[in-house]
């Protein structure tokens, strides 16, 4: 009963439209909120719209950023089983999300090459992985295009878990401080690894927990004086790492393509 008189009202709620925990509602509220509202707006949006999967994969990525911060409030169990659903459903559609990435950055490098005839066989780079793209033939493990991704996405969703508000745990700004500070640590680890490594995947795992570190920011900088400086630089370190992570797609797909734009020489250039 308490934690519901604590609980905003239809009116404080509407207020509350960014993505942060605001300092007039108790964290955990503001947490299921937040996951809510995400799931809300994926369930709203037209599956049809070709920006619905990265949309979906946007929202994804926020909710279980906000999950990892409120796993001491929820409970391992219930945690495990809802970071478990929303990392598969991400896992399904990843695929999607190379191949687009994968054709957008590569038109972005013709604009950005001087050589003409690099430009050229860039271009004809772009447009041979967008006409394979609806069987990501150059993808391993690519099943289905992008509309079968979208409606299977978008139909998931009607039962997406989200946490029950009566059943958190109440430690205050104690538990959501103690899971940003570890998502930190986990990615100066994952930094170590990589630089000390140079694999992709090593960068890979590390450009995952920026970018977590990244969300936590936003959804804790009301809360705490001086992280809202710290997200322009999270966000640009996590925007920094997933353009190599666009780059070494596109190095695999180029690598995987038996008869390359301008042949083993235009493979090498």
């Amino acid at each position: 009963r308490d934690r519901d008189q604590r609980r905003p009202g239809p009116a404080a709620a509407a207020r509350h439209v960014k993505y942060a925990i605001e300092p007039d509602e108790p964290p955990a509220d503001g947490l299921v909120r937040i996951i809510r509202g995400e799931v809300r707006k994926v369930r709203l949006a037209d599956p049809a719209d070709p920006d619905f999967l990265r949309r979906a994969r946007i929202a994804s990525k926020r909710v279980r950023a906000a999950l990892h911060l409120c796993r001491s409030l929820m409970g391992d169990k219930a945690f495990r089983r809802q970071n478990a659903w929303w990392r598969d459903q991400a896992r399904l559609v990843s695929d999607q999300r190379d191949a687009l990435a994968a054709i957008e950055s590569v038109r972005r490098l013709v604009e950005q090459l001087l050589d003409p005839e690099e430009a050229r066989l860039a271009g004809m780079l772009a447009e041979r992985l967008a006409h394979a793209a609806p069987s990501h033939l150059w993808l391993e493990g690519a099943q289905e295009g992008a509309d079968a991704a979208a409606r299977r996405l978008h139909a998931a969703l009607a039962n997406a878990p989200t946490p029950d508000p009566h059943a958190l745990k109440s430690r205050g700004l104690d538990g959501l401080a103690d899971a940003y500070v570890a998502t930190y640590a986990r990615a100066r680890r994952a930094l170590r690894w990589a630089a000390a490594s140079g694999e992709v995947e090593r960068y890979h795992d590390w450009r995952k927990l920026a970018k977590r570190h990244a969300l936590q920011t936003r959804l804790l900088r009301r809360l705490a004086p001086g992280l809202e400086e710290r997200v322009a630089p999270a966000r640009a370190l996590a925007l920094k790492l997933g353009g190599l992570q666009d780059t070494s797609v596109i190095l695999r797909a180029l690598m995987t393509l038996g008869d390359p734009p301008g042949g083993e020489d235009g493979r090498r250039r």
